[in-house]
């Protein structure tokens, strides 16, 4: 089944409950569908862009249909900082759909609070939508075991049964091939390689998400996002962007700059130590660090597996 096979039924249901305005809200629909389909960031945060802009009527209305949805295609890829295979599920979508009405959105839909807004958070915010999903894939796995992230660091070389992102432990300094640690398992979400984790704060640990775009360490900025413990992961907390530079061999690092930080983790490094290339996106046995910039501590490091 195709994404956008995948998708047009949760569409329509969408449609039905709450009315085409709804569908013409990113900030309405982008989250309630990353729900639904939680490992289709990318495609779901272009397809609430052409529902927004009415996509349908445009490619009907151009005179050469297939230049349209060229057009339509690199707009949005540009506008959402999307791959244009992301868009392409979303636009046959939004043909499937047809143009949408100008009836507003039932009353229901319209009080829900206000997700991810774009204008906010200027270029990060544009890719907000995509890291809530992200964030719900993963903490939808946690959901389904023990729904409490540790309360205490375990060292450990196993994720555990049930999902559950590991909490990144403290280390004595003594770091390398055989250091025990938990693991963290990269996973792929659209066009970036995502990790999910748990990080100990002086509020207890909370859940964390990096999202590093596959495109190569330096051609754009890696999302950084963390979320209140028990929140519903339809928008970030804290959410920065920062770009991990080479700091010498086999060593990248990143210094988050956040447009928010609600939760307030702080100025913070993000580090990967010990990649076998560090020119290539290779991340298998490397170790996964944060450092507390103004302690001038290691917080903790997982094993990337």
């Amino acid at each position: 089944m195709t994404a956008a096979e995948r998708l047009y039924p949760f569409v329509m249901q969408a449609r039905q409950q709450h009315g085409d305005g709804f569908l013409r809200s990113p900030a309405h629909l982008v989250p309630w569908l990353g729900g639904q389909a939680p490992d289709l960031g990318g495609e779901i945060l272009a397809l609430g862009s052409a529902l927004e802009m009415g996509a349908a009527g445009l490619i009907a209305a151009a005179p050469d249909p297939g230049s349209g949805i060229a057009r339509l295609t690199s707009e949005i890829a540009g506008r959402e900082l999307l791959p244009a295979g992301a868009v392409s599920p979303a636009l046959t979508v939004a043909h499937w759909i047809g143009p949408l009405g100008a009836a507003p959105m039932s009353g229901a839909a319209k009080e829900r609070p206000e997700a991810p807004a774009k204008a906010k958070f200027g270029a990060t915010g544009r890719v907000v939508g995509a890291v809530a999903a992200a964030a719900l894939f993963f903490y939808y796995q946690s959901s389904q075991g023990n729904q409490t992230a540790p309360a205490a660091p375990i060292v450990t070389t196993s994720t555990g049964q049930n999902g559950q992102a590991p909490l990144l432990v403290p280390s004595n300094g003594n770091l390398g091939d055989s250091t025990p640690l938990p693991e963290l398992i990269v996973q792929k979400n659209g066009e970036s390689n995502v990790i999910a984790f748990h990080l100990q704060t002086r509020n207890g640990p909370v859940p964390g998400i990096v999202m590093r775009p596959r495109g190569g360490w330096e051609a754009e900025p890696a999302l950084f996002s963390f979320y209140r413990p028990g929140g519903n992961f339809e928008k970030p907390d804290t959410l920065g962007n920062g770009v991990f530079k080479r700091l010498g061999q086999g060593v990248r690092s990143a210094n988050p700059k956040w447009e928010k930080d609600e939760v307030e983790v702080g100025k913070l490094s993000v580090s990967f130590l010990g990649l076998k290339n560090d020119q290539e996106m290779m991340f298998q046995r490397a170790i996964f660090c944060i450092l507390d910039q103004q302690a001038g501590a290691l917080i903790g490091c997982d094993r990337v597996v």
